[in-house]
């Protein structure tokens, strides 16, 4: 982590790999589904936390569903906080 909190390239590259397996993750009930998606956004950081919303579902005309996640990964060990 830089001095200013922002994030450093090595923590960028672990959270995309991060951000990478949950969307195949939240994904697999959608593989065979028309309007299945998957979006995952930060939504910020601090010297500790790097906050995620993950929203999954079905939006196809007929169904309108969406699932919304907060997520938490650990800065020190780049790790999703359960």
């Amino acid at each position: 982590m830089k001095k200013n909190g922002t994030l450093t390239k090595e923590e960028h590259k672990q959270l995309t790999g991060i951000i990478d397996k949950l969307v195949i993750e939240r994904s697999l009930p959608y593989k065979n589904r028309s309007g299945g998606f998957v979006t995952i956004e930060s939504y910020g950081h601090n010297r500790e936390i790097i906050y995620l919303i993950v929203k999954h579902g079905i939006q196809d005309g007929i169904e309108d569903t969406v699932h919304t996640e907060f997520h938490q990964v650990n800065r020190k060990t780049m790790k999703l906080k359960l």
